[in-house]
């Protein structure tokens, strides 16, 4: 909006009111109310009038938007003067304007004021906009006001202002928006080498995930195979080892009796010394067969050690049960704390009122008692000290161990808690006791949750292998 068209629309509201464009006017844009009449009043010993609600309730009412009516005092209490302020923008400036016009219609301008005498003005209020010549008034109480609370600026001067500040706007925005734009690219950049490098990873992964299920299953077989093997050679290994040293007893016997008989005659001497040299090479064979049975055993266990390799593999790489898993990793000795939510469940239940507004509170309270008792029972079972184990003979005559069901700690938590959560318990024992009796921490093992009990490696191999055929559709669509 230029400053001819801001004289244009004052101009045009009345004939009284002439806005030049170098016309100083009071910014933020006011205007000076003068006249409101004031009454002394006994109790506070001030004088009084209108206060500023109710002259701006008033304006209100007549269609304008003052922003807030301020009414000036004195130390003798309210004088006649007040200020309405219409803020900085030109819509504040057009009611500024607007209600100068109200007041010069209705002879109320500041011309009418300034050519009457006090006594002739009657209780009629007066009004004007804001200008130069009211800031730099010395005399009256609102040119103070005036010059502590705004600034003198012309129409072109407040156009050209706001033009600056927009062009400055207008500017930043522009090299707001071009950085953004350089931000964007750069991030679609990345994103897009990032994906790429996503993309390579997977196929990579695809891959090495092929190859390894290969080298697992030649190493499954060829191990199958040489286990077989070598059991089969070291049952004939100690079949030979057997007869070699039945042999060698015989040969040891015969030349015992060879000896005690003494010198005979020559015949009888070379029978003697073919059964040493006899006995000699037995031995020799007897030390080829234990070296070759020892070798065997050392191959063995290397075999054992890598298919453990493979298992501790498998497991690092399926990880914990995800929703409802057939094969995953379970820690052997950890406690179910379901039954033991269920036992708190049971037991709060009983001691409050079920209304809806207790449900959510009791849901916190049944998690929290819960994992109190489990963290309980997980310290005892951590505790070497309580061994709740017996030894038992069976038919056969073989002595194995089981849990003692008549154990005090176990008896009383099956009274006070139930049987659910005694299983769990026990069950956690029991893990303890044959994957780390020593120790009492858990141990990670590959197991079948359908039918809850470890799993093999070709059930584990088998898992994985169908859990990354999942994912190549992804892959693949990803690469598209």
């Amino acid at each position: 909006m230029d400053s001819s068209h801001i004289a244009n629309i004052a101009e045009n509201q009345s004939s009284n009111v002439n806005v030049a464009a170098d016309e100083l006017f009071v910014w933020p844009w006011m205007v000076i109310l003068a006249n409101n009449v004031t009454t002394f009043d006994p109790k506070s010993r001030k004088h009084v009038g209108k206060n500023h609600k109710k002259i701006k309730e008033e304006l209100i009412m007549k269609g304008f938007q003052p922003l807030k009516v301020i009414a000036l005092w004195n130390r003798y209490g309210q004088t006649p003067f007040a200020v309405v302020e219409f803020g900085k923008e030109w819509d504040g400036f057009h009611n500024a304007v607007m209600l100068e016009r109200s007041f010069q219609a209705e002879n109320c301008g500041k011309k009418d004021y300034l050519d009457l005498e006090q006594r002739n003005r009657g209780d009629r209020l007066y009004g004007w906009m804001a200008r130069g010549n009211d800031y730099n008034n010395f005399k009256d109480l609102f040119g103070k006001h005036l010059r502590d609370n705004g600034d003198l600026k012309t129409v072109s001067g407040k156009e050209a202002e706001d033009n600056r500040k927009a062009k400055k706007l207008v500017i930043g925005l522009a090299n707001t928006l071009m950085m953004k734009n350089k931000e964007y690219e750069q991030t679609a950049s990345k994103f897009q080498e990032a994906s790429e490098s996503l993309t390579k990873v997977m196929v990579q992964n695809e891959e090495m995930a092929e190859l390894y299920n290969k080298e697992i299953s030649k190493m499954r077989q060829k191990a199958k195979e040489k286990l077989h093997k070598k059991i089969h050679d070291l049952e004939r290994g100690l079949d030979a080892k057997q007869a070699l040293e039945l042999e060698i007893e015989q040969l040891r016997g015969a030349l015992q009796v060879m000896n005690h008989i003494g010198d005979t005659d020559l015949e009888e001497k070379k029978k003697l010394e073919a059964i040493k040299m006899d006995l000699q090479e037995k031995e020799e064979e007897l030390e080829g067969v234990e070296d070759l049975q020892q070798t065997l055993v050392v191959q063995e266990r290397k075999t054992n050690d890598e298919l453990q390799d493979a298992r501790k593999t498998l497991i690092s790489w399926i990880g914990f049960p995800k929703g409802n898993a057939i094969i995953a990793v379970k820690r052997m000795g950890d406690i179910d704390i379901k039954p033991f939510e269920e036992a708190a469940e049971r037991k709060l239940s009983d001691d409050v009122n079920l209304k809806a507004a207790t449900k959510r509170k009791l849901s916190y309270e049944v998690k929290l008692k819960a994992n109190e008792w489990c963290s309980q029972w997980e310290e005892y079972l951590k505790d070497p000290s309580w061994h709740p184990f017996k030894i038992v003979i069976d038919k056969e005559g073989n002595s194995k161990e089981i849990l003692d069901e008549e154990d005090e700690k176990l008896k009383s938590l099956k009274e006070e808690l139930g049987d659910e959560v005694h299983d769990a318990v026990a069950t956690a024992l029991k893990e303890l006791n044959q994957y780390n009796p020593s120790g009492r921490y858990t141990i990670p093992e590959l197991w079948n949750f359908r039918e809850g009990r470890k799993a093999s490696l070709k059930e584990g191999v088998s898992h994985l292998m169908k859990q990354w055929k999942l994912l190549k559709p992804n892959t693949k669509r990803k690469r598209t």
